[in-house]
């Protein structure tokens, strides 16, 4: 019988409108400039405005959340309202049921709406859990372009492996390429994070983590470490510049003259020069450097894993297929498996199979221990 009264008696206008019909011109102008700003604001935020495969899900996954939640949020809120001027104390409507207990249609309401909200938002972050994983390579027709990050105290070190090159505090990447960031840390856990781009990923001294990322247009974001990891970290931060493969070619050539945008420039990137760069600082000006010693960021892991081996990057069909890492060289398919290759203590050099155990060597993990 309740139920009956607030549904024929129902009046939204009402109920929203007659508190800002109070209030005198004032009022009602800096309610309407509050709400423009809010909204002029949203065009700068990152995660509204995201690049790339893996920032546009994440958005229409972050919508998608809200939509479900408001179909309980906004039905409460206007209820609450309704109820606040439906029973105040001034009201001359006589609504009021002394003997009122109990409603079997306002109990399954308030027992099945939030198990179906419940149901809805765990299958969707089930389904976009697997299709976002971070180690899951973007399609494209090429293979995965490789950029190894190691966050330092408190800086960002950047090495391209297949260009001979390497940067500090500054992220430059080919469009229309999958991108994957292979990433260890020394000596702080910390994780990266570029709104918009990627979401954040922890890394760790001794441990290797990935993201992967695919843009289509060049743009300009800003990266950072996402994780307190000392009382520099807010300094860690890095420009992360996605630009056009001619463009991108072009910055590799200048960076191996010893030219470019970089505010410092340096010949060689070796073990005594990374080890220099360990220090805490937060003055760290964009450097680059024009060659890097050969299997650098494997020596870093080892630092911490000595039984640390890297191994090739699968590409999406390979990941999809349960492999974490591509075949190495004269191996077949079940050399790279997430089920295969994970025993308890180093293989010899010559085996068949390269990789040892997720425990002793700090490779990622597969997806069943993760």
């Amino acid at each position: 019988m309740l139920f009956e009264r607030l549904h024929t008696r129902w009046d939204i206008k009402s109920v929203i409108l007659h508190p800002v019909r109070r209030l005198g011109p004032g009022p009602r102008a800096c309610m309407v400039a509050l709400a423009l700003l809010m909204l002029s604001g949203c065009s700068r935020m990152p995660m509204l405005n995201p690049v790339g495969t893996v920032g546009e899900t994440e958005t229409r996954l972050f919508y998608l959340a809200v939509g479900v939640m408001l179909l309980i949020i906004v039905p409460v809120i206007l209820l609450t309202l309704w109820f606040a001027w439906r029973y105040r104390a001034s009201s001359s409507k006589d609504g009021y049921d002394p003997k009122f207990t109990n409603s079997s249609i306002i109990s399954q309401i308030t027992l099945f709406v939030p198990l179906f909200t419940i149901a809805v938002l765990g299958t969707i972050t089930w389904i976009y859990t697997h299709r976002l994983d971070p180690y899951r390579p973007m399609p494209g027709h090429a293979a995965p372009y490789e950029i190894q990050a190691i966050s330092l105290d408190y800086k960002w070190l950047f090495i391209y492996p297949e260009e001979g090159v390497a940067t500090i505090n500054e992220l430059v990447a080919p469009t229309g390429r999958p991108v994957t960031l292979r990433m260890t840390s020394d000596p702080m856990m910390t994780s990266i994070f570029i709104p918009g781009l990627i979401s954040q990923i922890y890394t760790m001294p001794g441990m290797e983590t990935r993201a992967n990322f695919m843009v289509h247009a060049p743009t300009v974001r800003q990266g950072a470490n996402g994780m307190y990891s000392g009382p520099g970290f807010e300094y860690q931060r890095f420009k992360a510049r996605l630009v056009s493969p001619e463009d991108f070619q072009g910055w590799v050539a200048s960076v191996k003259q010893g030219k470019g945008e970089g505010e410092k420039h340096e010949a060689v990137l070796d073990w005594a020069r990374f080890n220099a760069l360990l220090p805490q600082s937060t003055v760290n000006p964009v450097t680059y450097f024009a060659s890097v010693e050969p299997d650098l960021f494997s020596r870093a892991v080892r630092k911490y894993m000595p039984h640390y081996q890297m191994n090739p990057l699968p590409d999406r069909a390979e990941f999809d297929q349960g492999m974490l890492s591509a075949p190495m060289p004269g191996q077949g398919a079940a050399a790279g498996s997430m089920h295969q290759g994970h025993s308890l203590h180093p293989q010899p050099a010559d085996a068949s199979v390269h990789t040892v155990s997720t425990a002793a060597t700090g490779t990622p993990p597969t997806k069943q221990e993760r």
